[in-house]
């Protein structure tokens, strides 16, 4: 007698692994055999996919400057679904300052005053914030005028192209992973110091390797709450952002109570002019976050409320920096801050004491430490608790939003842009971005980030300001998102400023030439500036100050200002001096951090630019030229009322052979409306008297119509084997 036990699931497991085994081989096989007409369904993306890789340096020379309309990102959004807008400008300004003034202000500003610049951090924080005020205006025009999640990569992508808009996004995403990573890190630290317990006995060393679980536990909180909805989580962010605020306030009050005047007036640039310079790029940190407006801009109930929120997240946040400098520039000196203090207590230790550290890294706790008042460990914990929750939240919640436009251009896997009609929120790229910054935040350290995260950040504010100037003065057709929904298309105008008769005698091409060439040696002399102050530590050669005001002044005179908004602007008046020098500026602050820092960075440039030829540039082209999407969700069907019934633009145009509509038809004539057929299933009823659209599956289709649906495998032969070169590379804006 034999026996049989059976395994409960063992079938479905079996399938599983049987299904991870044939997986890659699956996959090889999808991708360079064309299926049957019995898969077209399945397998014909992932053939097409595969067929547009024998032709990727003719892809990369056609694709990787193409640009994209404002009215596809647009319909992009409008079909992958709608987030709730509910942001008023109270709102979209505790988005801002929830990411910005939580970005280290506590850590930083210790850090400059004890090691560089000494009781005059105050001043490096008002002159960094400058150039970042200029940058911050560039992002308000764009959140007007794209009114498109995104930030950068979007803004890229509608000026410079496909290949910038891929470097902008794969930065973007870098940033905000390894920037949460830091901060998760930093809010362990604070709750500790608020809880009295050592940071030790937070974290766990393994073979010489720290875990923070605690901080990845925070990581995984906050994105919880993110996928129930950012309005949800609006009110802890309101709360959390004013208490935060107002414990600052109340910390830089304590200070300026125990202050002395001589500890500010003899550790005024302690180390010179060259300490201040070393302190922007650590500064700059403390600034970065502000485009997270631009990311809610979808979820604004009034756009033009986006510029205004922008520029007050700055105004805010410079403020209160130079508030706290400051006031601890007046509590403790420089020779107090670079001693050992005790990371708990906040006493002052040898520093070879065990759970000691410098005591700039926790400045205004040993300042009040030294000064009798303890208790404003407490305070100062509380404070920082609040603040860097707020980044945390507000940081996945604009990385999420940053992934859903990514994936909603094909730049990413499409799926990742999908909207949850419960929630309103891209739930699966909040799942992705949580879980990405949150193994970050178990590994690494807030040290090892925070310079990375900063010079990523700067890298995307200095793409932008050069796609501002692009907008403004490269001559081409202008699309423009109005207060009324709608999208307008605004002929290029020239203004003139001295040289008006030149000006006009110049031909497109001439004028294309003129604006890039400025582009490209404000850029060069910038780049150079910043070189020579690295190897030389000078600031008293001025032939690059004078270079680049000759080359700003140049391009105010030869290049014409092509496009002026007609809502929220930068004034023309400081025309391109604004984007100019806050692009002379992003660059010498850069060109001041350590050598890993541009390492890591050059690491993730090639990256990124591997991951873009190799599958964002391919799916772009699937997406823009092939018809193994879901044409059903995306297709644009034209239709006009003729001899009393509604027939395709197309199909008409085709009978007509070349005469006039007018001219074919004798019956009415209504004008023609464009709209994808998914939001045209329930319109079954029309009348004679007012334009309608129809599905497509209920017209008439033609053997020559465009839109008619392939029957069998063999039409569906890859368009590259019949498109030209130049239809590849024709602008969609020219097209528009």
């Amino acid at each position: 007698m034999s026996f049989c036990f059976r395994i409960p699931g063992s079938e479905r497991l079996s399938k599983f692994f049987m299904a991870i085994v044939l997986f890659f081989p699956t996959l090889i096989h999808d991708l360079f055999v064309q299926p049957d007409e019995e898969d077209l369904g399945r397998h014909l993306m992932i053939w097409e996919f595969g067929q547009a890789f024998r032709h990727l340096p003719r892809l990369l020379s056609s694709l990787a400057f193409k640009t994209r309309t404002l009215e596809e990102q647009l319909h992009q959004s409008m079909l992958k679904g709608n987030l709730r807008r509910s942001f008023t400008l109270f709102d979209l300004i505790m988005v801002g300052t929830g990411l910005v003034v939580g970005s280290g202000v506590l850590i930083v500003t210790g850090e400059v005053q004890g090691q560089l610049a000494g009781s005059a951090t105050f001043l490096g924080y008002a002159l960094i914030g400058i150039p970042l005020l200029a940058a911050a205006a560039c992002y308000a025009e764009f959140s007007n005028e794209y009114p498109v999640a995104g930030s950068a990569f979007t803004y890229a992508l509608a000026t410079l192209g496909e290949y910038p808009a891929a470097i902008a996004l794969g930065f973007l995403i870098i940033y905000y992973v390894l920037g949460e990573g830091a901060v998760a890190r930093g809010l362990v630290a604070y709750f500790g110091l608020m809880c009295n317990v050592p940071l030790s006995d937070l974290i766990v060393e393994v073979n010489g390797v720290t875990l923070d679980f605690l901080a990845f536990a925070f990581v995984l909180i906050m994105t919880v709450a993110l996928c129930f909805g950012m309005k949800e989580s609006s009110l802890f962010l309101t709360c959390a952002n004013i208490t935060a605020l107002f414990f600052f306030i109340f910390t830089g009050i304590a200070a300026f109570a125990k202050s002395r005047a001589d500890y500010f007036a003899d550790d005024f640039l302690p180390n010179g002019a060259d300490g201040l310079f070393q302190s922007f790029a650590i500064l700059a940190f403390s600034y970065t976050g502000f485009d997270a407006i631009c990311n809610a801009v979808e979820e604004a109930r009034d756009i033009r409320d986006t510029p205004k929120a922008i520029m007050s997240t700055v105004g805010i946040s410079g403020a209160i920096y130079i508030f706290l400098s400051l006031s601890l520039s007046f509590l403790v000196t420089v020779r107090e801050l670079q001693a050992c203090s005790d990371t708990v207590t906040g006493n002052p230790v040898p520093c070879s004491a065990p759970g000691s550290a410098r005591a700039y890294e926790d400045a205004f706790v040993y300042g009040f430490t030294l000064r009798g008042l303890g208790w404003m460990q407490y305070i100062v914990a509380l404070a920082g608790v609040f603040a860097i929750s707020t980044t945390l939240l507000v940081g996945l919640y604009s990385g999420a939003r940053t992934l859903m436009v990514g994936a909603r251009e094909w730049m990413l896997p499409p799926i990742m842009s999908d909207i949850s009609a419960r929630t309103q929120t891209p739930l699966v790229a909040q799942i992705i971005m949580g879980i990405a910054a949150g193994v970050f935040a178990l590994f690494i350290s807030y040290g090892d980030l925070a310079q990375l995260a900063s010079f990523i950040y700067l890298a995307t504010l200095w793409l932008v300001c050069n796609a501002f100037l692009a907008r403004r003065y490269y001559p081409d057709i202008k699309l423009k998102y109005t207060q009324y929904g709608t999208v307008e298309a605004t002929p290029g105008r020239f203004q003139n400023f001295g040289l008006g008769k030149i000006q006009h005698k110049m031909t497109k091409k001439t004028h294309r030439l003129l604006v890039w060439a400025h582009i490209l040696l404000i850029n060069g002399v910038s780049i150079g500036c910043g070189i020579f102050y690295r190897f030389t530590r000078r600031l008293d050669s001025v032939y690059f100050a004078v270079a680049w005001f000759v080359l700003t002044l140049s391009m105010l005179i030869l290049c014409p200002l092509e496009y002026e908004p007609t809502s929220w602007k930068v004034p023309s008046i400081l025309l391109p001096w604004v984007p100019s020098f806050a692009i002379l500026a992003i660059i010498f602050v850069c060109s001041d951090l350590p050598d890993f820092v541009y390492t890591y960075s050059l690491c993730f440039f090639v990256g990124v630019s591997l991951v873009y030829i190799f599958f964002s540039l391919p799916l772009s082209y699937v997406r823009r030229f092939t018809s193994s999407r879901n044409t059903d969700d995306t297709r644009v069907v034209e239709l006009v009322f003729n001899n009393g019934k509604w027939v395709s633009v197309d199909v008409l145009m085709s009978q007509s052979s070349g005469n006039s509509l007018t001219e074919r038809g004798s019956g009415d004539l209504h004008s023609i409306h464009s709209f994808p057929t998914s939001i045209l299933q329930s319109h079954r009823s029309y009348s004679k008297t007012s334009s309608h659209l129809w599905p497509e599956s209920s017209m008439d289709r033609t053997e020559s119509s465009p839109h008619r649906t392939p029957t069998s495998a063999a039409e569906f032969m890859s368009p590259l084997e019949t498109i030209t070169d130049k239809s590849l590379a024709t602008d969609d804006t020219e097209h528009t």
